[in-house]
This record gives structure tokens, sequence and C-alpha cells, in this order.
């Protein structure tokens, strides 16, 4: 993967994470729609694909005009999960607070 996409993971990653509280702390999880156990699991899940959904949208639009190949892909949720704990922090342990 070309160096200035790995930035732009990064950089979008630690852009989520940023907005992440916002998200935990406004999202009214329909839980009985969903059938999820965990909330805080089910919101883990929400951030990262919307994280990911981001980063493969703008792989496709605006660098290489195609999806991800198999190695990209693997290559662009590790750097992704490098920044789990941050994540988990938000939606388990409520560290960050909002501004």
């Amino acid at each position: 993967m070309i160096v200035e996409f790995r930035r732009y993971v990064e950089n979008t990653t630690k852009a989520w994470i940023v907005f992440a509280p916002y998200i935990v702390r406004g999202t009214d999880v329909p839980k009985r729609i969903w059938k999820f156990k965990n909330e805080s699991d089910f919101l883990y899940g929400l951030i990262v694909g919307m994280i990911q959904g981001d980063v493969y949208k703008q792989f496709r639009d605006n660098y290489l005009g195609r999806r991800p190949d198999e190695e990209e892909s693997m290559e662009i949720k590790e750097i992704i999960e490098s920044h789990g704990e941050e994540i988990r922090d938000i939606c388990y342990m409520g560290r960050h607070k909002i501004p």
C-alpha cells in the first residue's frame, strides 16, 4: 500500500477516535432490533466499522480506483486495530470525556 494512503488510514483512525465519544454518548442503540448482548461490544464494532467504511471508500474513490486487495485490506485492518485499546476505552470504560 502506498505510504500516502497509510498516513491517511492513520489520520482517519485518529480523527474517528476524537469523534467516537460523541457517537457512544449520542447513540440510542436499539437492543431488541439488533439483538446484541453487550452494548459496549456493539459500539466497538460500530465505530471500527465506520472507520473501515470511510477508509475503504477513500481507497476506491480517491486513491487507486479499486477495492483494496487481500493484503491491502489486512494492512488497513492492522492500522485500525493498532488503535483498538483507545477505541475500547471509549466504548467500555468511558475514560475519554467529551470536551
